[in-house]
């Protein structure tokens, strides 16, 4: 793989926080390790995983690293971002596992890492089946042992800066060292204020890609809008990068990973039609950096190949959000879905019976369904989520890289058997809706 550095060398600088103790006898300074990097090419080429959920076994999941990786390496990727949770759980026989997978592909003559803490890296069974105590050092340590670097750590590549900014501990929406955070980035704006920041992190910065309102972290938000440039790259949702909302740019770019387990979704939706798998589709980002430009691939590790190779994501810096492309005004050219000889009904599948209809039709992928179910009494409510509702929501199969020509349902476990007029509509990526159509069950 040809990875040659003009110039290495390592400066540990320090961040400038100075932490006082509640009764003022001493304070100290944060470090954070730099390393700086200059390439024998102009183009920085970056491979993107994450969320590999690994135990000790070589299983699927083990494969799918093993997959993704040698992908890489054939395409000669000068750095691996990982955003983290290697681990189901953070034992040192998972860590091991990673490695023996990391080490088989590429041996020593591995790319740059930029690879952060997850919640399930800091987390293990419990005491006795163990026989372990989940220390912050300890579980740190694992993934400083597979990488080689800290855990939270800055890489300055060809002049751009590659920050792993890790949470500080394993809950679901991360504990961050904000000031910390503040002075990596003040550095890097001043080492360029045109070129773009590359923030990796495990949560999502809220309200900013799809998962993220139930996935993110305020913090991280309202600290990355103080800066234009940031490009924040995260895992944590496992939500699908074929959803068009998984990049989103509002005061900055934020870009979900995905991850090379299985595919998770929003809080609320009823279980995922009954032909989708949710560990079927493994996929990676591959990225290009050259000048102010960055160029995203959506990646299928089963083969390699790339989703809608013609709309790559492009990005330009420095980062002005009023000449954004990817904001949530694409909703208004992004179309609606339709419905063509739509036909719907009970049928059988694998001994059990299910809804079938004919999938909705779109010039991206229809990603979502809404259900009503209408008898002479009216609209049936379930019960959801503590509320009443009278509208199921379902996700389509299009996670798995398209959508086919016919979708089933599972029948709800709650629906009274009778006979019903059922009403369902389509919907894309960002909530453009179909006509609604009916068709007749019993059940």
């Amino acid at each position: 793989m040809r990875k040659s550095f003009k110039r290495f060398f390592i400066s540990t600088v320090l961040s400038g926080i100075m932490i006082s103790s509640a009764f003022a006898f001493s304070s100290c300074s944060k470090k954070t390790e730099t390393k700086y990097y200059d390439l024998d090419s102009d183009i920085i080429k970056v491979g993107i995983i994450s969320d590999t959920q690994l135990t000790a076994d070589y299983d699927k999941y083990a494969q799918n690293l093993e997959k993704a990786l040698n992908y890489l390496k054939n395409r000669e990727t000068d750095v691996l971002i990982f955003g983290g949770d290697y681990s189901d759980l953070g034992t040192q026989k998972a860590a091991d596992r990673f490695k023996s997978v990391y080490d088989g592909v590429y041996g020593d003559d591995k790319p740059i890492s930029v690879a952060v803490m997850g919640n399930h890296d800091y987390w293990l069974a419990n005491f006795f089946d163990c026989w372990e105590i989940p220390t912050k050092s300890k579980m740190r340590k694992r993934l400083e042992g597979i990488f080689g670097d800290k855990y939270t750590n800055v890489k300055v590549i060809n002049g751009y800066t590659f920050f792993a900014f890790s949470p500080d501990d394993g809950s679901m929406e991360g504990k961050y060292d904000i000031e910390l955070a503040r002075s990596v980035l003040d550095e890097a704006v001043k080492r360029d204020p045109e070129k773009p920041i590359f923030v990796i992190t495990h949560q999502n910065p809220s309200d900013t890609i799809r998962g993220s309102e139930a996935w993110g972290n305020t913090q991280l938000n309202e600290l990355f809008k103080e800066y234009p440039n940031v490009v924040s790259i995260s895992g944590h949702s496992h939500y699908s990068m074929l959803d068009e909302t998984n990049v989103m740019q509002t005061d900055y770019t934020a870009i979900g990973t995905q991850s090379l387990s299985y595919t998770d979704f929003d809080l609320g939706y009823e279980p995922v039609g009954v032909t989708a798998n949710i560990e079927s589709n493994p996929m990676l980002l591959y990225m290009t950096v050259e000048g102010n430009n960055v160029k995203m691939e959506r990646i299928f590790v089963n083969d390699g190949s790339e989703y809608n190779p013609s709309q790559r994501y492009t990005f330009s810096f420095p980062y002005d959000k009023n000449t954004a492309q990817y904001t949530q005004a694409r909703k208004d050219s992004a179309g609606n879905p339709y419905f063509d000889n739509f036909s719907g009904g009970i049928k059988e599948y694998n001994d059990q019976k299910c809804i079938s209809v004919t999938a909705a039709k779109h010039t991206d992928l229809v990603t979502e369904y809404r259900m009503r179910f209408i008898s002479d009494n009216g609209a049936v409510d379930f019960q959801r989520n503590g509320t009443t509702t009278d509208t199921l929501k379902y996700y389509s199969d299009f996670f798995q890289g398209y959508n086919a020509p016919e979708i089933r349902f599972a029948i709800p476990s709650d629906l009274p058997g009778g006979s019903y007029t059922v009403e369902l509509w389509a919907m894309e990526s960002f909530g453009n809706e179909s006509e609604k159509v009916t068709f007749n069950i019993s059940i």
